[in-house]
């Protein structure tokens, strides 16, 4: 590597910007430019058919008399497995299926399987169907995966710290972010999950601009379609003073709902399903439950699929006190047991219904101001704090916080998340002695 000119003056500043300048592959450069309006928008485009998919399959379940689609739920899980067996996904099918060894193909610069983020989409579409609980943006992030690198391939990106490699984990990562922030319309919040998980590799995260402009664009192209539940009916004007002791409340129960959610995961996938030889068994089993559960307690049966009506009714003040408990269960249980989807929006549900419980169990208490009690910032802090918690981003789930309610709520969702994250951290210690999955990796 060409040495440096050391800057100890205004000249040598200007050489060393000249050398730089002359140094620049700019074939490279302009190469990176189209990739990022080309990445942009093809995800945009393909996180507006991610929704638009992702409401049919929930439309399709939602009506009572079509509930009877909860007995095919196990059906859909073998099936979905098979068709993971035939596309020779095998390596996808263990571990956590929100994250299928994404995180560790960026890090070893690998391309994703291209018939991952199909395969994904059919999947959580069979899951939602059935009515199970998860969301969609597993699907988006492998589509953005794949397809970024089946980009960079076409383009011949190269990363300038070795010419002779391909740039495939810094497309990876600009596809993956582009689409699921097209999907939330959060573009800063999903950049930051992004670089998050991608920080292990800095060649990658060093093009956090080109990673930035991919999300952008993404999201432009996706707005004009955008009608996803996540943008919140309520938006609170305010979040003033009052609120910061009911943000202490609220963030301790965020940290023990985290702490459960963490537990029945890890309980069941590294300890029950790590014991199943067989996905199809494992699948099965997890469909069962959540069919059993559904079929024993009806008035469950609201917090399945997505569970849209229960979101809009969290932020009205309406949701059952039990339905963020339920919610969570069932997720944690699906995912647990191997079933295709993601987590992130099914956990921005559960948390704004938690939301809703806890301003009521502290209206009940009557030592709390009505102004600190009003049910909308209390839900909005209980999906971010959720989300932060439940897939360990507090970072993004902050930001993703003030792209949804503004940014005078930002003191309140840094003090929720604070507490809530070392709450969960302390209690996963604390267990994991006695309990070893609850020990961090």
């Amino acid at each position: 590597m060409e040495e440096q000119i050391p800057i100890t003056s205004p000249a040598s500043f200007i050489e060393e910007m000249k050398r730089r300048w002359h140094a620049y592959d700019w074939n490279q450069g302009a190469r990176r430019v189209a990739f990022a309006l080309l990445v942009g928008i093809i995800m945009g485009l393909l996180a507006v058919l991610v929704g638009k998919c992702v409401d049919w399959a929930t439309a399709v379940w939602l009506p009572e008399e079509m509930r009877w689609l909860l007995l095919l739920l196990p059906v859909f899980a073998l099936f979905s497995i098979w068709m993971y067996n035939r596309l020779h996904l095998n390596r996808l099918i263990t571990g956590d299926p929100t994250k299928n060894h994404i995180v560790e193909d960026i890090n070893a610069n690998k391309a994703y399987p291209p018939q991952a983020g199909p395969a994904m989409l059919i999947g959580t579409m069979l899951s939602l169907v059935g009515g199970a609980s998860v969301g969609p943006e597993g699907a988006a992030k492998e589509l953005g995966a794949s397809v970024g690198g089946l980009l960079a391939k076409w383009l011949g990106l190269k990363t300038p710290e070795k010419p002779d490699d391909d740039a495939m984990a810094f497309a990876m990562v600009c596809g993956l972010a582009a689409c699921f922030a097209a999907l939330l319309m959060a573009p800063l919040g999903i950049f930051a999950y992004a670089i998050v998980w991608a920080r292990k590799n800095q060649k990658t995260t060093r093009r956090w601009p080109t990673i930035l402009l991919c999300v952008c664009i993404a999201c432009a192209t996706a707005y004009p379609f955008h009608e996803y539940f996540t943008n919140p009916p309520v938006r609170p004007e305010t979040i003033d003073v009052f609120t910061v002791s009911a943000t202490c409340i609220m963030a301790l129960a965020v940290g023990l709902a985290g702490f459960c959610y963490h537990f029945i995961r890890f309980a069941i996938e590294k300890g029950l399903r790590s014991r199943i030889k067989s996905p199809y068994v494992s699948a099965l089993i997890g469909a069962l439950l959540i069919v059993g559960l559904f079929f024993l307690w009806t008035p469950s049966q609201e917090t399945g699929g997505l569970s849209l009506g229960l979101f809009h009714e969290a932020f009205a003040g309406t949701a059952p006190d039990w339905a963020f408990a339920i919610k969570i269960l069932i997720t944690a249980v699906g995912l647990g047991f191997g079933l295709r989807g993601g987590e992130v929006t099914v956990l921005l549900v559960a948390g704004a219904a938690l939301g809703c419980a806890t301003s009521h169990g502290m209206g009940a208490l009557n030592i709390f101001p009505a102004e600190a009690l009003e049910v909308a910032p209390l839900c909005a802090l209980g999906l971010v704090g959720l989300f932060g918690v439940g897939d360990t981003c507090p970072i993004p789930a902050v930001i993703v916080g003030c792209e949804f309610f503004g940014l005078h709520a930002l003191p309140f969702f840094i003090i929720l998340m604070l507490v809530a994250w070392f709450l969960e951290k302390g209690l996963r210690q604390l267990f994991g002695l006695a309990v070893p999955f609850l020990r961090e990796k």
